[in-house]
C-alpha cells in the first residue's frame, strides 16, 4: 500500500511503507493512533483545537447523539441594549423554545446537555451574542455551516442555500431577520399572533439546520471520497408546534419589502 492509497486512520496503521517513507510514516502513524484514541474517548476538545471551521463537519457522524441545532432571534445586531427575543434548540428529536421574559434564562443550562452546536453564522453572531448577553462562555464545539458551505464554493445566507437545495418555506419564504425584529415589536405592542409567528419562524430556521448539515456532510464526502457508501440519510420532516398567522406574515413581508430588508 502506498501513501496515496491511505483513506482513513486505520488504513494508516496498516500501512507498510517503503524505506524512503519510513520516517514520515512513523509520524503519521503516531498521529493516527492518537486521533483514534481521542475519538474512542469522545474527546471533542482534541479535534476542535486541530480542525479549522471549514473542516468541523468531519465530527458530525461520530458525535451526532451529542449535537444540538441552535438559532436565535434578537432585537438587533448586539449593540447597546439588544437582547435575544426567541431561541430554539433542536437535537433531531425534541424542540426547546426559549422566549425573552418567560424562560430565556434556562437557555444556558439547556446547552450544557450537548457537546456540539450546529449553527449558521453562529461562530460570528449567535454564540458571541449569547456570551455577551449571559456573561458566560458556552464550552461547545461549533459546526458553523457558513464556513462548511463556503469551502464548497457556496456563499450566501441560510435562505439562499435553502432555495438552492429546494427546501421550501411556503408562504413565509421571504421572512428575514428584519421581519423577526418587527414581529417582536408587534408582540410587545399586543398584536395577536405575532409571537406565535416569530416562534414558528425561529423553529423552522433551527430544524432546517439538520437538513443543511446532512447535505453539507454528504457533499464533502463526495468531494473527498467520490462514493456514496458513507452518505447520510436526510432527516424526516419536523412538525412545527406553533402555528404562524398568515395575516401577520403578509403584513411583515409588506413592511420588510418596503424597507429593503435588514440582515
Amino acid at each position: 500500500m502506498s501513501s496515496h492509497e491511505l483513506e482513513d486512520w486505520r488504513s494508516v496503521l496498516a500501512w507498510d511503507p517503503c524505506e524512503k517513507e519510513m520516517k514520515k510514516a512513523e509520524e503519521i502513524k503516531a498521529a493516527a493512533r492518537e486521533s483514534l484514541e481521542h475519538l474512542e474517548d469522545k474527546d471533542l476538545c482534541f479535534f476542535t483545537e486541530k480542525l479549522p471551521p471549514s473542516e468541523t463537519w468531519r465530527l458530525f457522524p461520530y458525535f451526532r447523539d451529542s449535537v444540538c441545532y441552535l438559532d436565535i432571534e434578537t432585537t438587533g445586531l448586539g449593540k447597546g441594549l439588544d437582547y435575544t427575543t426567541v431561541a430554539t434548540i433542536y437535537d433531531g428529536h425534541d424542540i426547546q423554545v426559549f422566549t425573552h421574559g418567560k424562560n430565556m434564562d434556562d437557555l444556558p443550562e439547556a446547552l450544557e446537555n450537548y457537546k456540539i452546536c450546529v449553527t449558521f453564522n453562529g461562530k460570528c453572531f449567535d454564540l458571541p451574542f449569547l456570551r455577551s448577553e449571559f456573561g458566560r462562555d458556552f464550552p461547545l464545539c461549533q459546526i458553523d455551516l457558513r464556513y462548511v458551505f463556503a469551502s464548497l464554493g457556496m456563499k450566501g445566507g441560510l435562505k439562499k442555500l435553502e432555495k438552492y437545495f429546494g427546501i421550501s418555506r411556503g408562504e413565509w419564504t421571504d421572512l428575514d431577520g428584519y421581519a423577526a425584529v418587527i414581529l417582536w415589536n408587534w408582540y410587545e405592542n399586543g398584536m395577536k399572533g405575532a409571537l406565535e409567528t416569530l416562534t414558528a419562524y425561529n423553529i423552522l430556521d433551527t430544524v432546517d439546520l439538520e437538513k443543511l448539515m446532512c447535505l453539507a456532510y454528504n457533499l464533502k464526502v463526495r468531494e473527498e471520497c467520490g462514493g456514496d457508501e458513507l452518505l447520510l440519510d436526510m432527516p424526516n420532516e419536523v412538525d412545527i408546534p406553533y402555528a404562524p398567522n398568515p395575516a401577520v406574515i403578509r403584513k411583515a413581508l409588506a413592511v420588510t419589502h418596503r424597507a429593503g430588508g435588514y440582515y
